[in-house]
């Protein structure tokens, strides 16, 4: 599958089911598992799994938005960064890619036509193709991910995976593209050599004030509601907010698949979430118009 459309033609004739595939038993073989053919409870667990990455990433961009409010810039990040991590997360297991057994196999859906999967170990040759390793670290997601989308028609995936690079220019510098969400969480989350990333709010090296202004500004999210970057009177928002604006695409990317498969009822979860969470109330607001704009079938 590379498009929007042949997703949506996949699971024309599956319904989300109540159990995520962690809860599915797939056996217990040491190798390849043929899990057969015409699993379509594997798929309704896949989408199970999608709707809650899914509403797990626009709790959590809520979040940005409202830490960032608080002048919490490093907490602003790092929720920012689980939105992007959660969605594209959902993106893998509607192509039928997730990791099973603790993270320490893959289910990997192996014939779209019969609905055919098999459980993989990481030392198998399909495993290591997608980018698995086992060991269950978010850098194999991000990995994954710019596998399998970066050649997709539909923009949104596209846009995000295309940038996931694993031989950039900038190897010197001690990671791969698909590696840097992860490298920008870290510096955020953990003491480095360089203390100045780790919470810069709390460093008093004399720019904590301004770290705080940064995120308060940042935290209003005016930017996409109006296409006004606060941060530059002459770069558009997206040379300062690509991070923001990508997870929001993808997010309502995915949500219009669920929603056009599931109906009314499930889009109203998701604006129920945007409207009992705080959040920048213009960016709330935004976001319910742009989900209000998806037709249900």
């Amino acid at each position: 599958m590379k498009s929007l459309e042949e997703l949506l033609n996949y699971y024309k004739d599956i319904k989300k089911g109540m159990f995520a595939t962690s809860e599915q038993n797939f056996g217990s073989g040491s190798g390849r598992v043929e899990l057969g053919k015409n699993r379509m409870d594997i798929d309704s667990s896949l989408l199970y799994d999608t709707d809650r990455l899914a509403k797990a990433a626009v709790a959590s961009y809520l979040a940005s938005s409202q830490l960032r409010l608080g002048g919490l810039y490093t907490w602003g990040e790092i929720t920012l960064y689980y939105a992007q991590f959660h969605i594209i997360n959902a993106m893998l297991r509607l192509v039928g890619i997730a990791p099973v057994d603790k993270g320490r196999k893959l289910l990997l859906r192996t014939d779209e036509n019969h609905r055919a999967f098999t459980k993989l170990p990481k030392k198998d040759e399909d495993a290591k193709r997608i980018g698995f390793t086992g060991g269950g670290s978010h850098r194999e997601a991000w990995r994954m991910f710019g596998r399998n989308f970066r050649d997709w028609t539909d923009a949104e995936p596209e846009a995000i995976a295309s940038v996931l690079t694993e031989d950039p220019e900038g190897k010197e510098i001690g990671f791969q593209g698909y590696e840097f969400p992860v490298v920008q969480r870290n510096e955020a989350n953990y003491l480095q050599s360089n203390a100045g990333f780790f919470f810069p709010e709390t460093d008093f090296s004399g720019l904590q004030g301004w770290t705080v202004g940064i995120a308060r500004t940042m935290g209003n999210w005016d930017w996409l509601r109006t296409d006004d970057n606060p941060m530059s009177d002459e770069d558009p928002p997206e040379a300062y907010f690509f991070a923001e604006m990508m997870a929001w695409d993808l997010i309502k990317y995915v949500i219009r698949i669920l929603v056009t498969l599931e109906g009314q009822y499930l889009l109203e979860q998701y604006i129920w979430i945007i409207e009992h969470l705080d959040a920048y109330d213009e960016l709330r607001e935004h976001l319910k118009s742009d989900l209000g704009s998806i037709s249900v079938m």
